[in-house]
């Protein structure tokens, strides 16, 4: 997992077991099912002032766009995958404020491409709009 920009050293974010790097010769990600309907988070930010969610981005467009948050078991540090359908987009982000009050913002963005029992199959994206555009052409509105 790559260093965050601006990332204080003791706040860094951690890549999960049960979850596979993307392949070098594309962008896409799978990331295993757990027996209780989970995923491990794509990554987590483990500090006591981290907000951590993964949600369905939805709208027209990412200037309008609304989020429904998945479920989150902060103890395990894993989301409820039930509500995700082939064609949904997807916001993994992290917010954490220093105690300088130094806001960090980190988000990433999928389209779901794959849905198995045991398996999410995702492309990472580096905006909302074109992780938005992606899933349209999967899952037209």
């Amino acid at each position: 997992m790559e260093q965050r920009e601006n990332q204080p050293p003791e706040v860094g974010l951690s890549l999960p077991d049960g979850l596979a790097e993307a392949d070098d010769s594309d962008d896409r990600e799978r990331w295993t099912i757990r027996e209780d309907g989970t995923v491990a988070a794509p990554w987590w930010r483990g500090h006591k002032r981290g907000k951590n969610w993964l949600a369905i981005i939805r709208g027209k467009n990412a200037a309008h766009m609304s989020r429904d948050f998945l479920a989150c078991d902060r103890v395990d540090r894993s989301y409820a995958v039930a509500g995700i359908c082939v064609g949904d987009a997807l916001e993994c982000g992290s917010d954490y404020i220093s105690c300088s009050g130094i806001r960090y913002r980190d988000r990433d963005y999928f389209t779901v491409v794959g849905l198995s029992e045991t398996e999410v199959v995702v492309e990472r994206y580096p905006t909302a709009a074109q992780a938005i555009r992606a899933a349209t052409r999967i899952k037209p509105r």
